[in-house]
């Protein structure tokens, strides 16, 4: 999806700053560590099952470097999601108050923010968090 609005190489966010990757904690460092933060604060707000948000597929499209979130029409999806995740109702990943559709529009945010950016040349350190700074430190792509 990033690729989709900005072009960019999504991997070069990966660990950008104090929020951009797995657990984001300080200060923002810039505009896009700070899509990244508005990105974590959307997944919270997606009231999805714990770490259900690492698991659950959805369905966009990319058109004209725009992504669009929608409801997934995809039969093998809807079959293993209810095998391996039983416990999941069909509203979690089926409609607009899905959690697979908020997830998505969380997604889709994020890369409409990072497009109001150039693509980063390398990654910035985030200072205010020792966490994230030995994180940024030592990141491998």
């Amino acid at each position: 999806m990033v690729s989709c609005a900005t072009g960019c190489n999504p991997l070069i966010y990966k660990g950008y700053g104090c929020y951009c990757g797995f657990l984001g904690s300080g200060y923002a460092v810039d505009g896009i560590d700070r899509c990244c933060q508005l990105h974590d604060w959307c997944y919270d707000n997606a009231n999805c099952p714990m770490f259900l948000e690492y698991f659950v597929p959805y369905y966009w499209k990319c058109y004209r470097n725009t992504p669009l979130c929608g409801k997934h029409s995809c039969f093998i999806i809807s079959v293993l999601l209810k095998r391996y995740f039983p416990a999941v109702s069909e509203e979690q990943w089926g409609g607009r108050r899905s959690c697979a559709y908020k997830l998505c529009e969380c997604d889709r945010i994020l890369s409409e923010c990072f497009s109001r950016y150039p693509c980063p040349s390398s990654r910035a350190l985030c200072r205010s968090s020792t966490w994230r700074f030995v994180q940024n430190a030592f990141m491998i792509f």
